[in-house]
């Protein structure tokens, strides 16, 4: 699943702001849809098992954020911040 990028003006960035869009998001990422005797689905949530977490490696702030949510860094992509 790919949430796309999320963007905090800087009067609340620091704050409890990031955190609870992080939270909102991620709930409705890993949220089962739920399904209706009928058979049909009401959007309630993607039921991903996993989220990727995508930040360059020098935005410390939003490391910080990502392990605050409980997420685990499992690795670096090399050369994908490649800018002329």
């Amino acid at each position: 699943v790919e949430i796309g990028v999320l963007c905090i003006l800087p009067a609340f960035q620091r704050t409890h702001v990031a955190s609870h869009a992080v939270g909102i998001l991620l709930k409705y990422a890993f949220a089962l849809p739920r399904v209706t005797p009928s058979g049909e689905t009401e959007g309630h949530g993607l039921g991903a098992r996993r989220v990727h977490w995508y930040a360059h490696p020098d935005n410390e702030p939003s490391l910080r954020l990502a392990a605050r949510m409980g997420l685990q860094r499992e690795g670096t992509l090399r050369w994908s911040w490649v800018l002329p």
